[in-house]
């Protein structure tokens, strides 16, 4: 028809829309920048505008974006110290001493990301991404819980049309600094598989390895025997009946062996959560989480007779407004309640905090 009347410009805008879709940015561009040529009717001007600047950002090979957030957190039990007031010592329970009793204490944080994503060369616009992140938080009383977390982790994602999937690997790196002092540090390989069962259903699978080294300090001398490997996988679901609500459910199970049996441990958990878009950008999201965690041997020092094992509920609320396309506030609330087989481990906390992010 084009070599008939090559005039038809609602032709050569469905053809440059058919080259969008298969990756052909260049055709689709000269394909525009002719029909624009042509004085078209404003709106038309305005459609095809709007399209240039999606092939113009899709013709990019690199691509970077992140975020900054700040806050402030306030724990009811920032230590969390066991809430029967005592601790276990070979089988005997001791009362703990007023300075190791349940303490509220605030926290201001910052946390900043950033990722950068490059475009391999392929119609499926395959890409390389590379995320990293800071996590910083400082105590106004309890210094001692100071934390730092630097993480970085880089690999390809491949998309899979043919299935309606992304296929996607990372190798990664973290280390946990507590009280200015390396706590952990973490190497890790991953391997993540999402399909698309229809528009508005998303399975997702993943899997990760850790190598783990903590190193003691020197008023902890135990931490490097939790130092050993990792393993944790997750299936979940994602289902977005509406633009404005997102449903989320998965699976966790990891499993940690390390130099000790009584540090060793099986866990199995579930998570589930909610979120809905209000007019005018407010935002509310619930999430809720179980998590069964069994240790694999008895620590005599703490308890000759009963091995570890712990039950944890949590439950978060978060309220949110889109102050607009750079900043968004939150308020948010979280409930933790572990119960243990051993009373050192069995503590409850409530923490209310604020947030301002901004993207760029």
């Amino acid at each position: 028809m084009l070599i008939i009347d090559p005039n038809l410009n609602r032709v050569k805008l469905d053809m440059a829309l058919v080259y969008m879709k298969s990756g052909s940015y260049a055709q689709a561009k000269s394909l525009f920048e002719d029909v624009m040529s042509k004085n078209p009717p404003q709106t038309v001007k305005n459609n095809i505008k709007n399209l240039m600047k999606v092939v113009r950002k899709a013709e990019k090979k690199h691509h970077f974006n992140g975020s900054l957030t700040i806050g402030i957190n306030s724990d009811s039990n920032a230590g969390a110290s066991p809430e029967t007031g005592a601790v276990d010592l070979f089988g005997v329970s001791i009362p703990l001493s007023a300075s190791s009793q349940e303490a509220s204490d605030d926290h201001k944080f910052t946390s900043l990301s950033a990722t950068h994503t490059y475009i391999l060369s392929g119609k499926n616009r395959n890409i390389w991404k590379t995320d990293g992140s800071i996590y910083k938080t400082q105590q106004s009383s309890l210094r001692n819980l100071d934390l730092t977390v630097y993480s970085l982790k880089t690999g390809p994602v491949f998309n899979l049309p043919k299935i309606k999937s992304k296929l996607g690997f990372n190798i990664g790196y973290s280390d946990i600094n507590l009280a200015r002092e390396s706590y952990l540090k973490s190497v890790s390989e991953a391997m993540s598989f999402d399909h698309y069962i229809t528009p508005k259903v998303a399975a997702n699978f993943s899997w990760q390895h850790e190598k783990r080294r903590f190193k003691n300090t020197a008023t902890a001398t135990t931490y490097e025997l939790r130092s050993g490997n990792a393993n944790e996988q997750k299936v979940g679901l994602t289902v977005t009946p509406t633009k404005n609500d997102i449903i989320t459910a998965g699976l966790t199970f990891r499993q940690e062996r390390t130099q000790t049996l009584y540090n060793t441990n099986r866990q199995r958990s579930l998570n589930l959560s909610y979120t809905h878009v209000f007019p005018h950008d407010y935002f509310l999201s619930t999430a809720a989480a179980l998590k069964n965690t069994q240790y694999k041997g008895l620590d005599v020092l703490v308890s000759p007779t009963t091995i570890r094992k712990d039950f944890e509920r949590n439950f978060s609320l978060i309220f949110g407004k889109k102050l607009s396309d750079k900043y968004t506030v939150t308020i948010s609330y979280q409930w933790r309640n572990i119960s243990s087989s051993i009373q050192n481990y069995a503590y409850k906390n409530e923490r209310v905090g604020i947030s301002l992010s901004y993207v760029f």
